[in-house]
């Protein structure tokens, strides 16, 4: 498969054969038809597409019959949102295999183009074993079980990792990420201003505080001790729970924001950020203990409890600035402003200026 897919009808059946070919997927017969499902899923990044594949009568049974096919949108809302195609195809290309038991799905084919910033993924359906919950009520309380246990193992297996910041994964960290400092304070200057009277002089002074206190903070990025691999964005519904069966795992889609961090950034992500006080008052200590003793399962011995917390604790505090840099990006405000409320209650509930004033 030479280039990269733009449109769905440049999948045709040769080309299908010719990767299910090269992956082992088919290793006799080949694809006759390929049917568009009409099941197109628009995020502010890509479109998603169902395929329906009917194979020759020499095709093995165990050929997939229904397919994934990710595709970048031209008309991405930013320059930030057209190259998040980069990170995902480097993670199923360079990640995922890796990994023995890898919580993202089966990828075939993965392609970035530099030039244009063009991407395509093409990756398994698991829809008739997987399910997702439904947007945008928080998940039940076993699903939250599933979402953690799923964290705990990827995070562990990438815990200090030796390949960490090395060529082979050389993704920077979540500081980095954000660019230079100066233009972080230029971004949430403009962001307040944006807001005007609809932001409280009581929350305009926590930005303050949260920017005077951001250099020391970052410094837990740079130590480059108890990190790993973080999704990046880990909210209930990049989740795929499996449908009744006991053996099987939750899996994780979108990895576009996958980095390098503290591991308790995932879950400040679903839960301080997407949860009201309410829910987290209920579940949030339970499920970050979880996760903590399922660190120490997959022999994580020396991270504490206490560090654990504080690591949660901080990455609340780093939640104030996803909004200004979804804001900044262009996401539309029904993206970002929930987000901005639930993390300002987040930062009241966890204690966020004790922290930035140790």
């Amino acid at each position: 498969m030479p280039d990269v897919i733009t449109d769905v009808n440049q999948m045709t059946p040769e080309l299908l054969t010719e990767v299910l070919q090269a992956t082992g997927t088919l290793p006799q017969g080949r694809v006759m038809t390929i049917e568009p499902q009409g099941l197109f899923y628009p995020t502010f990044t890509s479109t998603i597409v169902r395929l329906e594949v009917c194979y020759s009568a020499d095709a093995p049974p165990s050929a997939p019959s229904h397919f994934l096919l990710k595709m970048s949108r031209p008309e991405a809302h930013s320059d930030v949102l057209a190259d998040l195609g980069r990170p995902e195809v480097a993670f199923y290309t360079t990640i995922s295999p890796a990994m023995s038991d890898s919580p993202a799905v089966d990828c075939y084919h993965a392609l970035y183009i530099p030039d244009t910033r063009q991407f395509h993924i093409l990756l398994a359906d698991v829809s008739e074993t997987h399910e997702q919950t439904e947007w945008p009520l928080p998940g039940t309380y076993p699903t939250c079980i599933q979402s953690v246990e799923c964290l705990a193992r990827f995070h562990a297996y990438w815990w200090d990792h030796p390949h960490l910041g090395t060529e082979i994964i050389s993704r920077p960290s979540e500081f980095a990420l954000q660019g230079p400092f100066s233009d972080l304070q230029e971004r949430c200057t403009a962001f307040v201003n944006f807001l005007g009277d609809r932001l409280s002089p009581e929350r305009r002074a926590v930005y303050d505080r949260v920017l005077a206190a951001w250099p020391a903070l970052a410094n837990r990025l740079t130590t480059g001790r108890d990190v790993t691999i973080v999704h990046g964005d880990a909210h209930m519904w990049n989740f795929l729970y499996p449908r009744g069966s006991p053996t099987d795992t939750a899996c994780l889609v979108d990895w576009q924001l996958w980095h390098i961090s503290v591991g308790a950034s995932d879950l400040a992500y679903m839960m301080a950020l997407h949860w009201y006080p309410d829910r987290r008052a209920a579940l949030e200590q339970p499920l970050l203990r979880h996760y903590h003793h399922c660190l120490q399962e997959h022999g994580l011995r020396t991270y504490s409890w206490e560090a654990c917390w504080r690591d949660y604790q901080w990455s609340a505090v780093r939640n104030l600035l996803l909004p200004v840099i979804q804001w900044a990006a262009k996401i539309p405000a029904a993206g970002w402003w929930p987000h901005l409320e639930r993390a300002m209650l987040a930062f009241e509930d966890l204690d966020g200026d004790s922290l930035l004033k140790s």
